[in-house]
């Protein structure tokens, strides 16, 4: 009788263990980010290719992000893709008191290789602390602006200047965010580590190497 008892209590605290949800140790996530955009260049900063010095370009992109958990660590990898879309515009008055007008199109696809951490602070909530490099393809740009005065985008090809930038560059990304639930909340900074143009004179003007920046990003995710 004993014995049937203890098969029975084993039986069932198994089947209890079998029901009990298990630790997912992968995440696939998709979402929105909006950005500031900058060029760096000798300690100056100016906004994404209009290059208006001591502001900040905007952008948007829609992100897609699967990652693969190490082990039992807290420790994931994360990748993706970052679908980036800008287009900075700038109206004003140059030296001469001529109307400028400038704008462009932009998109860059980023692919990052990110390590995060995952504190968890109750069975809903999560700490993310996160850090590591993207490769950032631009895929297509277009400027446009008054063909008659003196300004210009940098790397663009209104006025007859050939494209002069790198299709290829790399950058640091590193961040923290609060995942509850399905959904996460990131805040991240990220910053170029090589020369967006190549040295031709549209790069010299400002000065030699050019690096994009994006001081802000805030971008939220939804997982399945």
């Amino acid at each position: 009788m004993a014995v049937a008892l203890l098969l029975c209590f084993s039986a069932s605290a198994g089947s209890l263990s079998d029901n009990q949800p298990k630790e997912k140790r992968f995440n696939r996530s998709i979402g929105a980010s909006l950005m500031g955009k900058t060029f760096k260049c000798n300690g100056v900063s100016m906004s994404y290719l209009i290059s208006e010095q001591g502001t900040m370009a905007f952008g948007a992109s829609i992100d897609f992000e699967y990652e693969k958990m190490l082990g039992k660590t807290p420790l994931g990898i994360a990748t993706g893709i970052w679908a980036e879309y800008s287009r900075p515009y700038y109206s004003g008055l140059n030296d001469s008191g001529q109307q400028v007008q400038m704008g462009a199109n932009d998109i860059t696809l980023r692919v990052p290789v990110m390590i995060q951490y995952h504190d968890k602070l109750s069975t809903s909530t999560e700490l993310l602390l996160f850090a590591g490099p993207s490769v950032d393809f631009v895929v297509f740009r277009k400027g446009s602006g008054n063909l008659n005065s003196d300004a210009f985008i940098f790397g663009g090809t209104f006025s007859g200047i050939p494209a002069n930038w790198r299709w290829i560059g790399l950058s640091f990304n590193y961040g923290i965010g609060v995942t509850y639930n399905d959904l996460t909340f990131k805040l991240s900074t990220g910053y170029g580590l090589t020369n967006h143009f190549k040295k031709d004179y549209t790069a010299q003007a400002i000065g030699y190497p050019v690096y994009i920046n994006h001081p802000v990003v805030g971008t939220l995710m939804f997982s399945w």
